[in-house]
């Protein structure tokens, strides 16, 4: 392995995206407002939050039977189900996503994002009045009552994300629910006098059902690791949608809310279906599924089953004309290279890719897609600005461009960068990140390769992972995938959380369990250690690394009535034959995580220090691959055999 086969001479921590590099102590920083019951902010905004693609999400079929609303490209679109006229809805600088109808159709409620920020936004359809719902925290998810007369939604207010509840007329809000995390995804029960609704908090997700008239809240179904688990009630019977996993599939069910013993599976083979809902007269229902390109496709099938079928659109009514640019991007000597782009039209509003996955950079704001080689894409008519970049030690380039009906605007970038580690005997490494990890598309080494040639990074290691029921990736460990003298080796991350975290580099078979310790349901033997994982790396070849070990700035050691390490770190540092510390990661801090290392290096242990981004290559929300990475020195041309 390029870590303990080779002398680390540097380690980088690029935690500022598009930017060069971030302070040496610098980590993720929330970019909405933080909830107090969140240790991890991360995962509010990565799960939680709306996203932005080129393709339908967030279907909503109407009640007169004859539309559907959906988000595409950052707006609201209303599709003629008869002719497949998709016609834009809205046009504004932010993006806006998740509508819901007012039972009458006259009117919209739907999330608005900033970047920084949700609001909740009632459109009248008939004139385009928007009333807006903001606080200084986060708002998601609204939901027409029976009557239209009160608008369910998600608030953090009071540092929690609960249901509230507006009276329309008066403006009056009212909380609902005060449990832990997150509450949200609110639909109203056939019977008009409550909610299902989502309740998020750790590893556990449920569905509850709220009875606002007889006062009753309890849990209609249960799921654990389920962050895509969103559901929509039926519009007369007792009978919910909802969308669940099995490993790294998602499937729809339907369940008989009067006895929820009863679930029916709709969909068949490896799908990966999201955010159901049922159509106006109960028979049908929309949903969405991503395709080999990561892009959406809408989709529908029957409530009781049967084979489902695509929703093509087969013309966009756009508000505003469009036009055309053709974007190169090359390096010094003219060769194409791949590289990280961000378009943002004059009003700050963002472009969606409409040929791979989009994604969104929490610290600087910036959403952004791969681009290889070149791409020529349609944009509404105006000006822009690109924003290009190709790992941390290229300068970025910016560019402004203009945008002119029925014209062909070229862009070329050329990115040169200040140091060229490859040829001076470096390769780099990302030694901790995700192939998937219930993100919002699936993601393949072929994914994470394009990435990391955006990034200008040699070495990938995912780490396959599971949570009780569920096995991430769990056929890939073990895998390796090289293209371009780029190598993806897919390792395993064995989570106790008690003990500390070990990634398992270079591993042919997963070691199990994937989870023990204390602090893990007991569904098997909860008294093994890290020492075990350590032996078996020892007996396999793998090589163990302490992913993220210590968060504090300060030597741990001056802490230690705080546990602000793993318990096992320092026995297992003082007795493996080899073992990793991760020095740099983007949740914790590199200047405390040195103060073990060295400790262990003046004893003579020859411990790696190692860095990884633990980003997640299906996400929406997600550090890019490489944000932290080792470069090292390697005897030798640089070739794949030597990353």
């Amino acid at each position: 392995m390029l870590a303990y086969r080779t002398r680390i001479v540097l380690l980088t921590l690029s935690l500022c995206g598009l930017q060069l590099f971030a302070p040496a102590g610098a980590q993720w920083e929330h970019r909405y407002a933080k909830l107090s019951d969140f240790g991890h902010h991360v995962y509010l905004e990565q799960h939680e939050l709306p996203i932005l693609a080129h393709g339908p999400t967030d279907p909503a079929p109407a009640p007169d039977g004859k539309t559907l609303a959906f988000a595409a490209q950052g707006w609201l679109w209303l599709l003629d189900l008869r002719t497949s006229t998709a016609t834009q809805l809205t046009n504004g600088p932010e993006v806006d996503s998740r509508p819901r109808w007012s039972p009458d159709g006259k009117q919209l409620a739907f999330v608005r994002d900033s970047g920084s920020d949700t609001s909740i936004v009632v459109l009248t359809l008939s004139d385009g009045d928007e009333r807006v719902i903001n606080t200084p925290t986060i708002e998601l998810d609204p939901e027409f009552s029976a009557d239209g007369q009160r608008l369910f939604y998600a608030s953090g207010v009071g540092d929690k994300l609960s249901l509230w509840q507006r009276h329309l007329a008066s403006g009056v809000d009212t909380q609902l629910t005060d449990l832990r995390q997150v509450e949200r995804n609110a639909r109203r029960l056939p019977s008009g006098n409550g909610v299902l609704y989502l309740h998020g908090s750790g590893a556990h997700r449920v569905l509850r059902a709220r009875d606002l008239v007889a006062g009753t809240d309890e849990i209609v179904h249960s799921e654990t690791l389920t962050y895509h688990l969103t559901a929509d009630t039926h519009p007369s019977k007792s009978l919910i949608v909802y969308s669940a996993p099995i490993d790294n599939a998602y499937h729809l069910w339907t369940m008989d809310l009067d006895d929820p013993r009863v679930k029916h599976r709709l969909t068949n083979g490896d799908r990966f279906a999201l955010t159901p809902a049922f159509s106006a007269d109960g028979e049908s229902i929309y949903y969405v599924e991503a395709n080999a390109q990561r892009q959406f496709q809408l989709k529908r099938i029957a409530t009781y089953g049967g084979r489902s079928q695509t929703i093509e659109i087969s013309e966009w009514a756009r508000k505003d004309a469009t036009g055309t640019v053709a974007l190169s991007v090359s390096d010094a000597a003219e060769e194409p290279i791949t590289a990280r782009v961000s378009l943002t039209r004059a009003d700050g509003h963002p472009v969606a890719s409409p040929f791979d996955a989009t994604f969104f950079d929490s610290q600087t704001g910036r959403h952004y897609f791969y681009v290889e080689r070149g791409a020529t894409m349609t944009l509404p008519v105006g000006r822009y600005t690109a924003v290009i970049a190709h790992g941390p030690m290229a300068p970025v380039v910016t560019q402004q461009f203009r945008v002119r009906a029925d014209r062909k605007t070229e862009l070329d970038a050329v990115l040169e960068p200040l140091w060229n580690a490859n040829a001076a005997g470096y390769v780099s490494a990302d030694h901790h990140v995700h192939l998937n990890g219930d993100g919002h598309h699936r993601a393949t080494h072929v994914d994470a390769l394009r990435a990391m040639a955006g990034e200008d990074l040699d070495m990938l290691a995912p780490m396959s992972w599971n949570r009780w029921q569920r096995r991430i990736d769990e056929p890939l460990v073990g895998r390796q995938t090289e293209k371009d003298g780029r190598l993806v080796r897919q390792g395993q991350e064995v989570r106790s959380h008690f003990h500390g975290h070990i990634g398992l580099l270079g591993v042919k078979q997963p070691f199990v369990p994937w989870f023990f310790g204390p602090n893990n349901p007991t569904l098997g033997n909860p008294d093994l250690t890290n020492g075990d994982v350590l032996d078996y790396a020892d007996k396999t070849g793998a090589f163990p690394t302490y992913v993220h070990p210590i968060v504090i700035d300060t030597d741990p050691f001056d802490a230690l009535d705080n546990n602000p390490m793993p318990p096992e770190l320092v026995t297992d540092g003082v007795l493996a034959k080899r073992m990793g510390i991760e020095m740099v990661c983007a949740w914790t801090s590199p200047l405390g995580n040195a103060h073990a290392w060295y400790r262990l290096l003046n004893i003579g242990q020859p411990i790696a220090a190692m860095s990884g981004t633990d980003a997640w290559v299906d996400f929406h929300r997600t550090p890019a691959l490489g944000t932290g990475r080792t470069y090292a020195r390697v005897s030798g041309d640089v070739t794949a055999e030597s990353v």
